[in-house]
């Protein structure tokens, strides 16, 4: 049964990274799977065991002995598995890497394609936990679940298209509220000056989960931390004055990173020089 609560990413990943695919979507919410008995794949030496269910859609874990199975065998799981259920999500696990696949239906209703998420075993991405937690139920939500509804939030967390226009819709509605927010500006310098600062805020954050920003993967989420401990009330604009300008202008766009003084280098940290132009002084920024 559903949790009372939706889990936190910190759990999921610790979860997978335990190779607990049962526990993992119980704590996402879904219901123990009818039948548990693992699922001969005709034509390989693979199995696939059932470790969840939700409103008709059927979750497998394939446990591969080598690497991840090719499109062909992925095929052939997909084909019998289709036999036994309407929809399905099927995780292949390797020692070394992981892929979640979700076959998703053509537009014209006939035959499908295969939409993959793989990613190292140890180290599960940002992306995949954020698919796992919009693909996650409450209990408060429990009566209202129908099989079109669960089917639809598992399509769009796993079905890349989807996700990908979803992502855009929410980047516009995004820049629409923080371009509001920047003050002295034009509204013409607001979006553009918007759009500088979400640009400079996503380079961020994929570098980030490359430990490249002091080797550190929630970068941004502790250094707002540390400023918030030391602000004075009412200070609202220190991190992006006292951190972000300084990371920006003079850290990741500066070759020589002329730090002000030590406190401001001690808290930007080991951060590299990007070369390009994204993280130079704008003209908007120019005082």
């Amino acid at each position: 049964m559903p949790s009372d609560n939706k889990p936190t990413t910190a759990e999921l990943r610790q979860l997978i990274v335990d190779d607990d695919f049962q526990g993992l979507f119980r704590r996402m919410g879904w219901d123990n799977p009818t039948s548990t008995a693992a699922i001969d794949i005709e034509d390989t030496a693979l199995q696939a065991t059932p470790v969840g269910e939700k409103r008709g859609i059927i979750t497998y874990h394939i446990r591969c002995p080598d690497q991840i199975s090719q499109r062909p065998d992925q095929h052939r799981v997909i084909k019998e598995l289709r036999r036994r259920a309407r929809d399905q999500l099927v995780v292949f696990t390797s020692e070394t890497e992981h892929m979640w696949l979700w076959p998703e239906q053509k537009p014209s209703g006939v035959g499908y394609r295969l939409v993959d998420h793989p990613y190292q075993a140890s180290t599960p991405t940002r992306a995949i936990l954020q698919r796992l937690k919009r693909a996650s139920f409450s209990v408060a939500e429990e009566s209202d679940l129908t099989s079109s509804s669960v089917l639809n939030r598992v399509r769009r967390s796993f079905n890349a298209e989807k996700v990908t226009k979803s992502f855009y819709n929410e980047f516009k509605k995004k820049h629409d509220e923080f371009s509001s927010k920047i003050k002295g500006l034009d509204t013409h310098d607001q979006r553009l000056y918007a759009s500088v600062l979400l640009n400079r805020f996503m380079f961020l954050y994929f570098i980030q989960q490359k430990g490249f920003l002091d080797n550190d993967t929630e970068y941004l989420n502790n250094r707002l931390t540390r400023v918030q401990g030391t602000q004075a009330q009412g200070d609202f604009y220190s991190f992006y004055r006292n951190f972000l300008l300084p990371l920006c202008h003079l850290g990741l766009g500066h070759p020589d990173q002329p730090y002000e003084d030590e406190h401001t280098a001690a808290l930007i940290g080991n951060v590299p020089y990007i070369n390009g132009g994204i993280f130079e002084k704008h003209k908007l920024e120019q005082v």
